[in-house]
């Protein structure tokens, strides 16, 4: 049985069920996880063996409103440059690296699928296909570590948090984007129902911990994170609205219009520093 990250404790609790995944909640912190994965064993390696048509799929369904997000992060990274290291943990097909590349960053990345590795090195980026703990890389190096919803895929984010502190020199960021879990948690009726269960999130069954940005906050500064912030504002084109029925599609876009208007909880970007 996985201890919660966050408190450490062992006392999951079933809680709500989404998409015919049924989620635990943990009863010292509240964290939810998906009770499936808590047994242990989920192997990250096999989600994320991809293929050309899962590469397709991605950039038809997904890299539009991606490279929006990346568009609008990276100006505000420029703040925390220094010697412009920066290293993306699941840098997938490497666009963002290629971005960051672009705007002079120092850029590298992780990545354990073979295949997505070479796509991303024939855009030029510099990609290490191994897991982050076999990173050759000098302590207190790097500038900024980023992942693009990558966080609530592991099943022990502490060690991957805890890898990112010794990377980062003092006064690095940490930047974390995952979906926003107070939209399993806070949103009540019939049509916040649908949301939930058609809309947001894409991947709830996928996905290990389901992380709100006051858990996610209680987690970092274990670490020695501070100097919070959060941007839980997406705009309308950093939506994602995926699935290749076309009815579906057409009623997730009339739902996400109107959670988008109502500001329901989408996704948000978590900034930490190293104190």
């Amino acid at each position: 049985m996985l201890t919660c990250p966050v408190c450490n404790e062992l006392n999951w609790s079933k809680a709500l069920r989404i998409r015919r995944a049924t989620l635990s909640s943990c009863g010292g912190c509240g964290l939810l996880a998906t009770t499936s994965h808590l047994a242990g064993g989920q192997s990250i390696d096999a989600l994320y063996d991809v293929s050309a048509k899962e590469r397709r799929e991605y950039e038809a369904d997904y890299l539009p409103s991606r490279l929006a997000s990346f568009r609008k992060l990276l100006p505000l990274l420029e703040g925390f440059r220094e010697n412009s290291r920066l290293l993306e943990i699941g840098s997938g097909y490497g666009h963002f690296l290629n971005l960051a590349c672009n705007n002079k960053w120092v850029a590298e990345g992780i990545e354990i699928s073979t295949y997505a590795s070479t796509v991303a090195r024939d855009l030029g980026c510099n990609i290490h296909n191994i897991p982050l703990d076999q990173l050759d890389a000098t302590d207190n190096s790097f500038d900024v570590v980023i992942m693009w919803d990558v966080i609530e895929h592991f099943e022990h984010p502490r060690q991957i948090v805890s890898a990112c502190a010794k990377l980062l020199r003092k006064g690095g960021a940490l930047v974390l984007k995952t979906p926003d879990a107070r939209a399993l948690t806070s949103l009540s009726g019939p049509i916040q129902k649908v949301y939930q269960q058609l809309v947001y999130p894409a991947n709830t069954a996928e996905h290990i911990f389901h992380f709100t940005p006051r858990v996610l906050e209680q987690m970092l500064r274990l670490f020695g994170f501070g100097m919070f912030s959060v941007d839980d504002r997406d705009d309308w084109n950093e939506k994602v609205i995926s699935g290749r029925n076309k009815p579906i599609r057409l009623l997730r876009r009339a739902i996400m219009a109107y959670a988008h208007a109502r500001s329901w909880p989408y996704e948000f970007v978590m900034t930490a520093i190293k104190q």
